[in-house]
């Protein structure tokens, strides 16, 4: 998958949830969620210690509005969709805060983000795009560990991927993939850069093919190149080769 490259995973939770009545092509839905910690840390090394914003007063709100149409033979879908949740520091960490240079000095943090997807699938050709912008998101698990700088403070997300697969016919199918997440410093990430540099961009770059042998045993193979930047120019790449397979019952 590309968890951390192209999105982050969800922070699943208990929901109440309504959805429209459908009178078209237009769906419309808005959910109360369960709230989650808003969580950063004050360094990236073994002695690194959280900074969170855990008292939690009031749900988290999330929304979405998704519409599908043939359009000329293809098969077009467009979704919006949004989130936003707040957070409060307890006594110790709001002062802590407060008292660091660049620090926090509201005493919360609020994440929100929004989301777009466009698909198109046409004959055997299916391509779609997807991204994401907001605050305090997080780079890997939404609002966890690196949505908030060392000082309470929130840091800026966003990201996309693209991807297209083709069907061959007779059960092959192939698809390729680009993505990439990336984050802005804040003020103390900048001034505190030569002793914790914050990863800047991670991408993606997915190949696959997959076989299905009948309608209960697929066969897959996958290859990825991965890069990640950081702030202070340090770089890194790695390639993986896999193959495995899927049982369906």
């Amino acid at each position: 998958g590309r968890i951390g490259y192209g999105y982050t995973y969800a922070n699943f939770g208990a929901q109440i949830k309504w959805t429209a009545p459908s009178t078209g092509p237009v769906n419309f839905s808005i959910s109360m969620e369960d709230p989650g910690k808003i969580v950063g840390q004050s360094t990236y090394s073994a002695s690194s210690t959280s900074v969170t914003a855990s008292q939690l007063d009031s749900p988290r709100w999330a929304g979405s509005i998704s519409t599908s149409n043939n359009m000329g033979g293809a098969d077009v879908g467009l979704t919006a969709e949004w989130m936003t949740q707040n957070a409060d520091f307890t006594g110790a960490q709001r002062a802590s805060n407060a008292q660091a240079s660049n620090g926090n000095n509201d005493g919360d943090v609020t994440a929100f983000g929004l989301a777009g997807t466009v698909s198109v699938a046409t004959g055997g050709l299916s391509v779609l795009w997807s991204g994401y912008t907001g605050e305090a998101l997080g780079t890997f698990f939404a609002l966890d560990r690196d949505s908030l700088d060392g000082v309470g403070n929130e840091r800026d997300n966003d990201g996309w991927y693209v991807q297209g697969t083709y069907d061959l016919g007779g059960g092959t199918n192939l698809g390729v993939s680009y993505g990439e997440s990336s984050q802005d410093e804040t003020a103390y990430d900048t001034a505190n850069r030569s002793s914790h540099a914050l990863i800047e961009d991670r991408t993606l770059l997915s190949a696959m093919v997959w076989h299905n042998i009948n309608d209960n045993l697929r066969l897959v193979a996958e290859y990825g190149h991965v890069e990640d930047e950081w702030f202070d120019s340090v770089s890194r790449e790695s390639d993986a080769v896999s193959v495995g397979g899927f049982f369906f019952w």
